[in-house]
């Protein structure tokens, strides 16, 4: 999320190269976490493709914990930080969480933003910064990225051998790391995250058969156009890593 320009990065299989990269950030500024706020992971009759329509956002509503209006339902569905979800009542109330706060909704993990991140793709080096979940706690620590053997510098194995690493190979797939608290980089047919460093509780959040969905506002933005994505892992039923997937 950034009023400046967006890149993706969401690699697919090519062997050798089996761990793959899904990221997507900024190359410039990213806003100030402490002014965005989100809403919990949200399915079922909470959501459907309508309520984008009438979508509206007051930051100053209720002391400044702000109100997200959705339309397109049969009764008015209003989203605030100092309610609670009302199914059966008019308007439906869900909570609406600062994005950096970890009780608001412990569903998902408070964010954290994670700079230069430096992956290649399409032989051209990518740099940005992104919004992370990290699991456990605040501390930012990236999976790997492809490297050089012979250099340490980012490249691609599945590519034409890159500028970056000379006359060496790309040899370091990459992947999980120790002490590991976000997933960019992951091994197709692994358990999604690293298991040994985050507990079976990997970053980020799921969200299941395309029926869930999470909204994220910047109350700072106002009506300045913002430009937007999201990247992540498809994984099986058993949590194991099939694709990178994004826009």
């Amino acid at each position: 999320m950034s009023a400046g320009a967006i890149r993706s990065f969401n690699e697919t299989l090519r062997t050798p190269d089996t761990v793959l990269t899904s990221v997507s950030g900024a190359t410039g500024a990213l806003p100030d976490l402490d002014t965005i706020r989100r809403t919990p992971v949200l399915t079922g009759n909470v959501f459907s493709r309508d309520a984008y329509n009438g979508l509206s956002f007051d930051p100053a509503a209720r002391g400044g914990d702000g109100e997200l209006h959705l339309g397109g339902y049969s009764y008015p569905a209003t989203i605030t930080a100092n309610a609670v979800f009302l199914p059966n009542q008019t308007p439906s109330v869900l909570p609406v969480c600062p994005i950096v706060d970890p009780i608001c909704d412990p569903s998902i993990p408070p964010a954290a933003i994670g700079e230069n991140i430096q992956r290649v793709g399409r032989k051209a080096v990518l740099s940005m910064s992104t919004i992370a979940f990290p699991s456990p706690g605040r501390s930012l620590v990236p999976s790997a990225g492809a490297t050089c053997g012979s250099t340490g510098l980012a490249c691609d194995p599945a590519g034409t051998p890159p500028y970056t690493c000379f006359t060496g190979a790309c040899d370091v797939l990459g992947g999980a790391v120790a002490d590991q608290t976000v997933t960019l980089d992951d091994e197709v047919g692994t358990m999604v995250g690293n298991p040994f460093t985050q507990n079976g509780s990997p970053d980020g959040f799921v969200l299941h058969g395309g029926e869930f969905i999470v909204f994220i506002v910047d109350a700072a933005l106002g009506p300045l156009p913002v430009n937007a994505a999201a990247s992540g892992f498809l994984i099986d039923a058993d949590g194991r890593v099939v694709d990178a997937i994004g826009p």
